[in-house]
């Protein structure tokens, strides 16, 4: 175990935040394991088309921006703030 996890392992962390943890880092390590599977299913026309309604969707959500309430506003640029990260999180596979 190297010293970053073992600062994690003894900070306090309940079990179960242990427990997630755990799942976070075997799902990571599966994820990198299947990184080529990961590609082929990002360059699919239907993931295509899951980021192109993503990007429409964002792109929607701005065009609200200039005319949403100021109660609106959160609730916007929360959900810019989600779609762009989802986006940011895949681009690295995309060719």
């Amino acid at each position: 175990m190297d010293l970053d996890k073992f600062k994690i392992w003894q900070s306090g962390l309940t079990e179960e935040e242990k427990e997630v943890i755990a799942k976070h880092e075997s799902v990571e390590a599966k994820f990198k394991e299947e990184k080529e599977k990961v590609i082929q299913t990002v360059n699919t026309k239907g993931f295509s088309l899951i980021l192109d309604k993503v990007v429409d969707d964002i792109e929607l959500s701005k065009a609200k921006l200039l005319r949403c309430s100021e109660k609106e506003l959160a609730r916007l640029q929360l959900e810019i703030k989600v779609r762009k990260e989802f986006l940011d999180k895949w681009s690295p596979y995309m060719s």
